[in-house]
């Protein structure tokens, strides 16, 4: 899980990725250099659970160097990337996901 600055919603993503049924997994922090309260957050959950791995990067990487260095530090033939989720917003979202046709039809009309 890359991270920034992440204090306000990391909480979230970690109960919601360590809740799963699903238990043979690792989650790896890895922190960008953060300023604010996330690198405390990260230790307690590393502390807590096992499958926490937190590491700290001395720098700030930008968002690519910081994913780059996950994909080095993860162990596993399988890697999946996620942020800190944020909750939804109040307003719904106008573009909602539509099951993909099969096929697709056109239709022109011409007048020959």
């Amino acid at each position: 899980m890359p991270v920034y600055n992440g204090e306000r919603y990391l909480r979230l993503a970690l109960d919601a990725l360590l809740a799963q049924t699903y238990r043979d997994f690792t989650v790896v922090i890895s922190d960008n250099a953060s300023t604010d309260g996330t690198p405390a957050i990260c230790r307690e959950y590393a502390d807590r659970d096992p499958r926490v791995r937190y590491v700290r990067q001395s720098e700030n990487l930008g968002a690519a160097g910081n994913i780059n260095a996950l994909i080095e530090l993860s162990s596993s033939p399988l890697f999946s990337s996620c942020r800190p989720a944020r909750p939804p917003r109040r307003r719904r979202s106008r573009c909602r996901p539509r099951p993909r046709p099969r096929r697709r039809w056109s239709r022109s009309r011409s007048g020959i």
